[in-house]
């Protein structure tokens, strides 16, 4: 699933992100010391790098929860996400439960999102009830199907602030609305301005991103979703487990593809 769909769906989060501080020990003086070799500007570049192909190399697992009030309703949502992507395929398995007070089981849901070589898009949706993917596909002009943007990766690196705890570097910045493609959008209107602070662990020892967390300011996000009726009490989002692969999805032959 893109962070693009990720983030629509979260859209705040008040989430307190830690990674265990080591011990004094000489092992661990030496760890300090190789992520300490590790600058922003790395961080922020192989940030940008996952950010740009997550549609075509890379698994992780997100993980998300929100509470909002409206309409006379409270509702709860916990979402659990694994992503697989590779050549223009990605595959995710959600599990969502608590969607309305009401509702107590879960729902498992499959996905497949396929970039055609043509440039056209498919998007194959299954729930653990159903008995048939519910299959769309779209033109590659069309407005659902538009490519990620690309990060200004030069001017995060000027606002990125890094610390290191053990084998990580963490890097904290500020990524606006209009840099996720969400500076206007239909379902939140106009979010100029607007900006999700992005905290992200790169390992040093594997020499890549390890996990990505957004959070955002609950009372900015009541601005945007207010003229709604809506009114968030909690939300968190991050995305675990972060690793390149090279393993290609195989596609269920009942999605068929022209």
């Amino acid at each position: 699933m893109k962070i693009k769909k990720l983030v629509a769906l979260a859209l705040a989060s008040t989430m307190v992100f830690s990674t265990a501080a080591c011990g004094g020990s000489k092992d661990d003086k030496k760890s300090a010391s190789k992520a300490n070799d590790v600058s922003a500007a790395t961080v922020v570049e192989a940030f940008g790098e996952f950010f740009t192909e997550q549609d075509s190399n890379y698994t992780y697992d997100s993980i998300m929860a929100m509470k909002m009030e409206g309409m006379g309703e409270s509702v709860t949502v916990e979402t659990k996400s694994t992503s697989a992507s590779y050549d223009g395929v990605t595959y995710t398995k959600t599990t969502t439960k608590n969607i309305m007070p009401d509702a107590t089981e879960e729902v498992v849901e499959e996905s497949y999102d396929i970039t055609k070589e043509d440039g056209s898009f498919v998007s194959a949706t299954k729930t653990s009830e159903d008995e048939e993917w519910d299959v769309v596909e779209y033109e590659s002009d069309d407005e659902d199907s538009e490519e990620i943007p690309e990060l200004d990766v030069e001017a995060l690196k000027k606002s990125a602030k890094i610390e290191y705890k053990g084998d990580d570097a963490i890097v904290t910045m500020e990524i606006s609305a209009d840099q996720v493609g969400m500076g206007t959008d239909e379902l939140m209107g106009d979010m100029d301005g607007f900006s999700v602070k992005t905290i992200i662990t790169y390992n040093s020892k594997n020499k890549a991103i390890a996990n990505v967390e957004f959070v955002f300011d609950l009372e900015s996000l009541n601005e945007v979703f207010g003229a709604l009726g809506l009114k968030f009490s909690e939300c968190s989002m991050k995305l675990e487990n972060i690793k390149k692969t090279e393993k290609a999805i195989e596609i269920p032959a009942e999605i068929e593809l022209d």
